[in-house]
């Protein structure tokens, strides 16, 4: 076995709870190793140093203080506090956040397309009718504007 293995298990080698085969390895490794020798003599002396401590006893209200708190806890988490336990609906909260915003970079995105693209067009369409036109670039217009102003002149 090797030192990893051995260390792992010397809790239960000092607790006797090994099979024979196994705690007949555990015996000749450490005979051969001192590291895990080492590490068994601390162990086993940690064992005894807690055997020796005196047990610590709880005051005679614990328990009675202990449920009274718990009661009071309880009671405090059906309150305002009880709107802040989402545990159950948070997985819910964070997909339904995430499709929020997915949604909303979508819209954007399909605004500023649509605001880029409709530009295109009206400059396209300005370019081509400059391009088709036998006549320059509102000329139509000028002559009708022309026209108005001489009809104007003329009565009055």
């Amino acid at each position: 076995m090797t030192c990893e293995k051995i260390q792992e298990i010397l809790p239960a080698y000092q607790d006797g709870e090994l099979s024979a085969e196994n705690e007949q390895a555990v015996k000749t490794h450490l005979e051969g190793c001192e590291v895990c020798r080492r590490e068994a003599n601390l162990l086993s002396a940690s064992w005894e140093m807690l055997g020796e401590m005196k047990p610590i006893a709880p005051s005679p209200d614990f328990e009675a203080r202990f449920w009274a708190r718990l009661r009071q806890e309880e009671s405090n988490q059906t309150g305002w506090r009880s709107w802040l336990n989402w545990e159950p609906l948070t997985p819910w909260a964070v997909s339904l956040a995430g499709i929020v915003v997915i949604w909303m970079i979508g819209v954007t995105g399909g605004l500023i397309l649509f605001k880029n693209q409709s530009n295109r067009a009206a400059a396209s369409f300005n370019e081509r009718s400059v391009l088709t036109s036998p006549y320059p670039q509102n000329s139509i217009e000028q002559i009708f504007m022309e026209s108005q102003k001489i009809l104007k002149e003329k009565n009055t």
